[in-house]
């Protein structure tokens, strides 16, 4: 599972995915959620790198979602897997969107997560 604990913890999309992986789990589906899979002292970015690279993720998108680096560097590393292969990565990343996410297809509601990166990115170099 991929998401932003900001979002699942508050919100109108609190616990969203707590019940989503409580249904994969009762359908016998094993699920990885850092919350229960991660142990105090384990390396984070370990952890992230392992849910990038899985062979099935499940991403819940949301605003906070969109700006977490955390986040962020998961889908890089199941792009990055997927060898970069637009077909491929469907076929791995199933994604959810949650509500109250504008449509991001569209440029101008992708226009304001460019302009955050690209602060981020010019934070940086200075």
């Amino acid at each position: 599972m991929s998401y932003a604990w900001k979002e699942e913890r508050e919100g109108d999309n609190a616990r969203a995915v707590e019940s989503f992986c409580q249904e994969l789990t009762a359908a016998g589906v094993d699920v990885v959620r850092d919350s229960e899979t991660l142990n105090l002292g384990e390396c984070l970015s370990t952890f992230m790198w392992d849910v990038g690279a899985s062979n099935f993720l499940c991403v819940f998108l949301s605003d906070s979602y969109l700006r977490s680096p955390n986040c962020m560097y998961e889908l890089l590393v199941a792009w990055q897997r997927s060898r970069d292969n637009a077909n491929e990565f469907r076929e791995r990343v199933k994604i959810w969107v949650m509500p109250g996410l504008k449509d991001i297809s569209d440029l101008e509601n992708r226009a304001p997560y460019l302009a955050y990166w690209g602060t981020k990115e010019s934070e940086k170099v200075r």
